[in-house]
């Protein structure tokens, strides 16, 4: 269920630098393949991968009942 794509923290570095001018100086390129390896691997390693996957059944649990309320009030 989750990939955590080097590319994928790099788009979002521009990202972010892009939309905030006071999150850093540095342009997005300045930020090197190994820095992002080495926040990736150290995020990964504080994540709670059990609470994130209870969190995702939840939502997923809520979203259900809206869609199962949304069809139902629809067919009457």
């Amino acid at each position: 269920m989750l990939r955590l794509g080097e590319e994928n923290v790099r788009d979002e570095i521009a990202n972010l630098i892009a939309i905030d001018e006071t999150l850093t100086k540095l342009a997005p390129d300045a930020v090197s393949d190994t820095d992002i390896r080495v926040a990736c691997f150290g995020v990964v390693a504080l994540t709670d991968l059990a609470e994130e996957q209870s969190s995702t059944v939840f939502k997923a649990a809520l979203t259900a009942i809206r869609q199962a309320e949304l069809r139902l009030a629809l067919a009457a």
